[in-house]
């Protein structure tokens, strides 16, 4: 995967602190680096001494923090050139203070954190203690592979490393609710686990709104995003490409029903898609909420008949997307293509078909329409 030269690759500096199994650090490394290019994970071959006297806490684990910020202060002030220094351990991971809590499996909640040093240098920490001392479930045993009676730390690491990249172009708040998602496992043990049954990238409730800002404000790119995808993807022991370009479907009246189901459909496969009657918000202005949907999305789906070409309202929507970005346009022919040959679609004294014809149609009227939708699928499909 090639990266765009117009967003700024982020590079980490991943280093294995005390009793940690380097191979896998390693390969977690080489396979995330592998799966994206936006986001680079350089490993650090010196293992840092970990000294952990003074700072067991009550629940059983160490204050890692302060562990980190007297290490880097005293000695290994060096490290901090970098703002993005990954440190990954073994140890049980808790706050200062820290406490048994009741009803958890372990007193510990923490699987990493990040920590500021010398106020103005912020330093990742990753412990696999927890996951290493899950219980094996065999319900989950295809998505999370294990050896030796252990969980393969792999996922769990792709996961921490994407969580980490995501946290480098925009902050998610660790959520209080159990919502299955890469920003909802630091608040029990258990909802790791339930990440990795779910399978979603992120949740709806909070992540999906959140990151829908930062690309509307430009804190994050949408490559930034894919390339987060595609590590998650990996956390969860797919191919990196398994996903789908996201859709804005125009359409006009008369092609409503079948916009409908186009939408419907799309979304049961994992596309993310935008419709206006579905996705609007009652309130919102009607042209600033197709605007940023339609900027937003990678692939602009125009349905197109005889009737609906004739709509002003999405003439206009075309029009715009051709004087934009005319590379996003995927036309879909509801009538046949040959009926299309004469017909003009006019907005003012531009004929946009001209436009339209220089790209190939998804045709749903001269086969059916679950091959037709298959064929559309593979167009969408993350190269």
């Amino acid at each position: 995967m090639q990266g765009n030269t117009s967003v700024p690759v982020i590079s980490c500096l991943v280093k294995p602190w005390g009793n940690i199994s380097t191979a896998e650090l390693w390969n977690a490394c080489d396979a995330a680096n592998a799966a994206q290019s936006y986001f680079e994970f350089k490993e650090d071959h010196e293992v840092l001494p970990l000294n952990l006297d003074s700072y067991l806490q009550s629940d059983g684990g160490f204050d890692l923090d302060t562990i980190v910020s007297d290490m880097l202060r005293k000695r290994n002030f060096k490290l901090l050139s970098s703002n993005n220094l990954i440190l990954i351990t073994d140890v049980p991971y808790s706050e200062k203070g820290a406490s048994p809590k009741e009803g958890y499996d372990f007193g510990l909640s923490y699987f990493f954190n990040e920590v500021d040093v010398l106020g103005n240098r912020k330093v990742s920490i990753i412990s696999t203690y927890l996951w290493d001392h899950f219980k094996l479930r065999p319900d989950i045993s295809t998505i999370i592979p294990s050896a030796s009676g252990r969980r393969s730390r792999e996922p769990y690491l792709l996961l921490s490393l994407a969580v980490i990249a995501l946290d480098k172009v925009i902050r998610l708040e660790t959520h209080a609710e159990t919502l299955a998602c890469p920003s909802d496992y630091c608040d029990d043990v258990r909802d790791i686990d339930a990440f990795f049954e779910r399978g979603r990238w992120f949740c709806e409730k909070y992540c999906d709104p959140t990151i829908r800002k930062a690309l509307i404000s430009g804190k994050m790119q949408k490559d930034q995003l894919k390339a987060i995808k595609r590590l998650l993807n990996r956390s969860l022991s797919r191919p990196a490409n398994d996903g789908y370009d996201s859709c804005f479907i125009a359409y006009g009246k008369p092609n409503q029903r079948f916009a409908r189901k186009l939408y419907n459909d799309l979304r049961a496969r994992n596309v993310e898609s935008w419709i206006y009657d579905e996705d609007s918000l009652p309130g919102d202005s009607i042209w600033r909420s197709i605007h940023e949907a339609r900027h937003l999305a990678d692939r602009f789906l125009i349905i197109c008949s005889k009737k609906s070409l004739k709509r002003s309202g999405l003439l206009k929507e075309l029009e715009t997307q051709i004087d934009e970005n005319p590379d996003k346009l995927i036309p879909i022919a509801l009538d046949e293509l040959q009926s299309f040959k004469n017909l003009k679609a006019g907005r003012g004294t531009v004929d946009l078909m001209p436009y339209l014809r220089t790209r190939t149609f998804a045709d749903f009227a001269a086969q059916p329409y679950n091959k037709a939708l298959e064929r559309l699928l593979k167009a969408l499909h993350w190269k």
